[in-house]
């Protein structure tokens, strides 16, 4: 009797170590994030102006930010439904940050007094951070 208990017990085992365990799968997927530019800081006119001893005083155009960042596209695991497959995070995005100023040229007038034209220019300043990017792969 002994020996049919252990006979059954080493099939049970041996059996359970040839099967691997059912994994469960999320039927999630990844969900595309758009990419997107943030501009912030007191915010400066550039395309015309006045230049008065020195001193550049923007007064019509569009404005020019002093700080732009910009989060690039990328994926993200929010547990949006699709059978069969996960969401899974596969690397960090760097989220650049860029420093912007009017740049000035003069119109009429001299080099430190008149009328002046500009246009808003942004360099690049670094990285503010990092975004996770994701994507979607079907399970096993």
């Amino acid at each position: 009797m002994k020996t049919v208990l252990f006979i059954s017990i080493a099939a049970v085992l041996a059996l359970a170590g040839l099967c691997p365990a059912q994994e469960t799968c999320p039927n999630t997927k990844a969900s595309q994030v758009p990419a997107r530019i943030q501009d912030s800081g007191p915010f400066k006119r550039c395309s015309v102006g006045i230049a008065i001893l020195g001193h550049q005083f923007g007064i019509g155009g569009g404005r020019c930010p002093m700080l732009r960042l910009i989060t690039p596209a990328h994926q993200e695991c929010r547990g949006n439904v699709n059978i069969g497959t996960r969401c899974v995070y596969e690397q960090t995005l760097a989220v650049r940050q860029q420093r912007c100023g009017c740049m000035w040229t003069t119109v009429i007038g001299t080099d430190g007094t008149g009328i002046i034209e500009g246009e808003c220019v942004c360099v690049d300043a670094g990285t503010a951070g990092t975004v996770e990017d994701a994507s979607t792969e079907t399970c096993h």
